[in-house]
């Protein structure tokens, strides 16, 4: 058996919740990201999945601070653990140290193993044994063209998964639902097991792709300026364009010896043609998910369109 999810955040304000509730299994939701943002429609749509009796889960995007952006997560979280499944986003460049530091201090804090999100090339390099071990893995990846219904294919990405535990496959990003298109996954779970890893009731087999582990959650931490030296080009340039080292002066300021390296990225995507950076994306220069989604900004769909063209 499977369970239709999608998932949403801020981005899909306005988006009728009880209509997607009512079209699927359940819902996941934004809560929280790096050490100080809050979803603003957390509570409202929280609530109201929690009424509902359908799966919840609720996800923290990561920034790579662990045990800080842990701590900002149960804080925000913290009445609606044991509800729904906590879920860890991976899609920013960390370490392996700092995914599984934010693991067990949830574990710690309430016993419960997240849940981690992650494309199949994030799971290799920044997830570790003992997070495999231990977290279910929620699969992000798009086949293209991508799918505007629940109609999908043969999880593709087992021989990049070997070691985990797939609970879910988030296989497009088009859904049509709502009025909107929205990211939707099938997730390889009855609803009493989905309960399970939400509750922390028991550990047991389960219909997932793989070998039988348990949830891992999603976090995101704001950079600290000293530190700039370990992120990636990738990282510092969505990180700006999230607004987390302002404009002008003071963006100069905060990227210190990296300002040029990030404006170089930003002024090409903003000079580009969409043939190109559709290009760029099929290498992977613009990452996954909402990743991809920030860093190209106004020209995402049609150059995502232009990727489907190309596949």
């Amino acid at each position: 058996m499977t369970l239709k999810i999608p998932d949403i955040s801020h981005w899909q304000g306005g988006i009728n919740v009880n209509t997607v509730l009512s079209k699927s299994d359940g819902l996941i939701i934004k809560a929280t990201e790096s050490t100080n943002f809050k979803d603003a429609y957390f509570d409202t749509w929280a609530k109201k999945i929690v009424t509902s009796k359908k799966c919840f889960g609720f996800y923290h995007f990561f920034r790579g601070h662990g045990v800080t952006e842990a701590n900002w997560f149960y804080k925000n979280c913290k009445s609606y653990f044991k509800k729904g499944i906590p879920i860890l986003d991976v899609e920013v460049a960390c370490s392996k140290a700092q995914v599984q530091a934010f693991i067990d201090r949830i574990h710690t804090l309430t016993g419960i193993w997240c849940v981690v999100y992650a494309s199949a090339s994030f799971i290799n390099t920044y997830v570790n044994d003992y997070v495999k071990k231990h977290c279910g893995m929620w699969v992000a990846g798009y086949p293209s063209p991508p799918s505007t219904t629940w109609t999908t294919r043969e999880f593709p990405y087992k021989g990049y998964t070997k070691g985990c535990t797939v609970v879910g496959w988030q296989f497009t990003n088009k859904l049509n639902m709502a009025g909107k298109a929205i990211d939707a996954s099938i997730f390889y779970l009855t609803k009493e097991r989905w309960n399970e890893y939400a509750t922390a009731a028991k550990k047991g087999s389960t219909s997932s792709t793989t070998t039988t582990k348990k949830p891992s959650s999603t976090t995101t931490t704001k950079p600290a300026k000293n530190k700039l030296s370990g992120k990636s080009t990738l990282t510092l340039v969505y990180e700006t364009m999230l607004g987390e080292y302002g404009i002008g002066a003071t963006r100069k300021k905060e990227l210190g010896d990296r300002y040029d390296e990030v404006m170089k990225v930003i002024n090409h995507i903003s000079r580009c043609s969409v043939n190109t950076l559709a290009k760029e994306v099929i290498a992977g220069t613009y990452g996954d998910g909402n990743v991809r989604k920030t860093i190209l900004g106004a020209k995402y769909d049609a150059v995502q369109k232009k990727v489907n063209e190309l596949m």
